[in-house]
């Protein structure tokens, strides 16, 4: 290499080596003090136990350690499946999760809701088929204090910044319905009143860290 372009090199390795060392070497992640497990057991009407999935199922498909998944119900009525994960491989969790949870599911196109009573709160909605019975699956995906409705739009205009910062986790609310009722408006629908509640319930924890 010419001396004369030492300088060059220099600078533009120091500057590769930053984000190197911050996520390489230090792990650096940020904690906003929020955890799955906290989420209420009960929320609102719903009452909930939990399934038998494992953390090695899990770890697997969503590089997570913090999650949680459970059976809500009202009395009387079919049980909801709740599913909320954390984790810092974002793609993991946004790509496609219905594929991982509702196996066997087939889904038609996805829709973008923004609810009426708070349009930052983007919802992502799917219906389909399963074992010859209609699914419905309604999901949140929250990254540092804001609501995704683009994933790869998200994870373009955050390459940058998450170079020379500490990494943040995405998190996950994913509900599923296999008794949708078809007469009720989709904010009334059981599927979005339980995914509100836990995301209600996860963000009453304390505000975000914003550093």
């Amino acid at each position: 290499m010419a001396p004369r372009y030492a300088r060059a090199f220099i600078l533009l390795a120091g500057i590769a080596f930053v984000p190197t060392f911050i996520h390489s070497y230090l792990g650096i992640t940020a904690n906003d003090g929020r955890s799955t497990q906290n989420i209420g057991r009960s929320l609102g009407l719903f009452e909930s136990e939990p399934t038998d999935k494992t953390n090695e199922w899990v770890e697997t498909r969503f590089k997570s350690r913090d999650w949680i998944e459970r059976r809500y119900r009202e009395t009387g009525e079919a049980p909801l499946l709740l599913f909320v994960s954390r984790s810092f491989d974002p793609k993991r969790l946004y790509h496609h999760p219905e594929l991982a949870l509702i196996y066997g599911s087939d889904f038609g196109e996805e829709e973008i809701l923004r609810l009426s009573a708070d349009p930052t709160r983007t919802i992502h909605f799917l219906r389909g088929r399963r074992n010859d019975e209609e699914q419905e699956v309604a999901y949140a995906l929250l990254y540092d204090g804001r609501f995704v409705d683009d994933p790869i739009l998200f994870q373009l205009k955050e390459a940058w910044r998450s170079l020379f910062r500490a990494r943040r986790p995405m998190t996950l609310f994913f509900v599923s319905d296999s008794r949708p009722s078809s007469h009720l408006p989709l904010e009334e629908g059981r599927a979005l009143r339980l995914l509100n509640r836990s995301i209600d319930s996860f963000l009453s924890q304390g505000p975000v860290e914003t550093k």
